[in-house]
């Protein structure tokens, strides 16, 4: 009888409660996932057919050398860090660092920009680390380390990884709230 009383609680509180915060979640990372879509810089076209290199001028065998493509690498998107914006990674993940100097510990401060999220930093004093968080509609936080290049594949992972996660996370959370409100 209990049982049967906190499932019709459910039913009429929580489980309404739950399925919207969840839609809403879902919604946030649906624009986010697009947001990541119209900020990722496209991939530079496929090399076409490599020149032949040629040896040098009497060389023996100054057959053609082989020639290799090159791959090409999609080009960084800028990322803007206290005010200044960066093109190059190496130098936007050595601006991040030199960006967590500026933080003292409590309420996390804004320092910049990247792919149309906002970055925010913060000092966890428990733990001795800065956490940076990427905020869109929804907020991704990354553990911060000492490796410039370390902390922009991390925010990567976060956007291009992590998000697409939790997108299907919530909806396959939304699919069981929804279940027993349809039983």
């Amino acid at each position: 009888q209990s049982q049967h009383h906190r499932l019709e609680d459910d039913l009429i509180g929580s489980f309404p409660k739950n399925i919207k915060i969840a839609q809403e979640n879902i919604a946030g990372l649906e624009r986010d996932m697009a947001r990541l879509e119209a900020n990722t810089p496209k991939e530079p076209p496929a090399p076409a057919e490599p020149e032949p290199v040629a040896a040098e001028p009497g060389a023996e065998g100054a057959a053609e050398a082989e020639a290799k493509p090159v791959a090409a690498k999609a080009p960084f998107p800028p990322m803007t860090v206290l005010g200044t914006t960066y093109t190059e990674k190496a130098a936007a993940g050595d601006a991040l660092l030199e960006a967590c100097k500026t933080v003292k510990i409590g309420e996390p401060v804004p320092v910049g920009s990247y792919m149309g999220f906002d970055i925010s930093v913060s000092f966890d004093s428990l733990l001795k680390k800065f956490r940076l968080t990427l905020k869109g509609d929804m907020s991704y936080g990354v553990d911060m380390g000492i490796d410039p290049m370390g902390n922009l594949t991390r925010m990567n992972n976060a956007l291009k990884v992590d998000m697409p996660e939790r997108l299907k996370s919530n909806r396959a959370h939304l699919d069981n709230l929804q279940q027993p409100v349809e039983a």
